[in-house]
């Protein structure tokens, strides 16, 4: 029978796997570039690297949607810009036919231009972004509107829906991100609705009727001043969702630094715990070795 290990053995081969588990540690951290390889490694650190990891992804998910909602929203202002230039054409158009030298034959060719103007502003309607209809309300799949040859033309009714799309900031905070293309273009209120105004402007054109025109392009007039309220409208959405992605971005590099500080090897403390631990094992056994061997019959009894 074999006796047990001297105290002093012990001792010695305790403190020499305490040193290797500290050369392996650095070495790993070195090698790696981290500093968390296990839970073991720091407990006390997990929960919080945990959350963090969590938050990061949560945060780089609503900087990615909010930037297919910048998108949009820069989409859907550029397209509100195209029919406010187009309806002042339309204006100008309404300006030369109430002009009492206007005959019926060139209020009718102005009307003839004038369907030009109205499909251009039906086309701006169709603005689309990854193949969303912006107009369209939450029925994005679909055209909001579409326009009918003449005699006389018409445009199809509203074929969208409400729009109640909420986009989430990274604070948690939500916002409305679209308007419904019924109240930008066809509105209940026939001072802002911009077809009917359009079209009572090619009826009374076509009739030759001088007192209709004027009173189709005051329609038109309070048509583009609902139109510039759309657009002021999608002017803060854009101004929401750009400080929305600052905000992203800004929480995003503390989150990174967060994690980086919790999981990242110091190389310089590495490597400084490797030189170390390294010297402590070779200092260890050197000194070991200068102890009195003994042989395998020392431990017999």
């Amino acid at each position: 029978m074999m006796n047990p290990l001297d105290p002093r053995d012990r001792r010695f081969l305790n403190n020499l796997n305490q040193i290797h588990d500290r050369v392996q540690k650095a070495q790993n951290q070195l090698s790696s570039g981290k500093r968390l390889l296990k839970v073991s490694d720091a407990p006390d650190r997990v929960s919080d690297l945990l959350n963090a990891r969590a938050a990061l992804g949560s945060t780089i998910q609503i900087k990615s949607n909010l930037g297919m909602l910048k998108a949009e929203a820069d989409t859907a202002e550029q397209s509100i810009s195209d029919a406010i230039r187009v309806m002042e054409r339309a204006r100008v158009l309404g300006t030369q036919g109430v002009t009492g030298t206007q005959t019926a034959e060139t209020r009718s060719a102005i009307a003839t231009e004038l369907e030009g103007v109205i499909q251009q502003v039906v086309a701006a309607t169709r603005a689309s972004v990854n193949g969303r209809y912006l107009f369209s309300g939450d029925t994005d799949s679909q055209f909001p509107f579409s326009y009918v040859p003449g005699p006389p033309p018409s445009v199809t009714a509203y074929a969208g829906s409400p729009a109640t799309r909420m986009a989430i900031d990274p604070s948690g905070q939500t916002f409305s991100v679209s308007l419904a293309g019924d109240a930008i273009f066809q509105n209940s209120d026939p001072a802002r609705d911009v077809f009917a105004g359009l079209l009572a402007l090619h009826t009374a054109l076509s009739a030759n009727d001088e007192s209709a025109i004027g009173a189709a392009l005051q329609d038109i007039e309070s048509a583009q001043d609902h139109l510039n309220q759309s657009l002021a409208s999608y002017g803060a959405i854009q101004n929401r969702v750009n400080r929305s992605l600052e905000m992203a971005s800004s929480q995003e590099l503390r989150l990174r630094a967060q994690v980086s500080n919790a999981e990242d090897a110091d190389s310089t403390e590495a490597i400084l715990e490797l030189t170390q631990a390294s010297f402590q094992q070779d200092a260890a056994l050197s000194s070991r070795a200068r102890i009195q061997k003994r042989s395998l019959f020392d431990y017999l009894p």
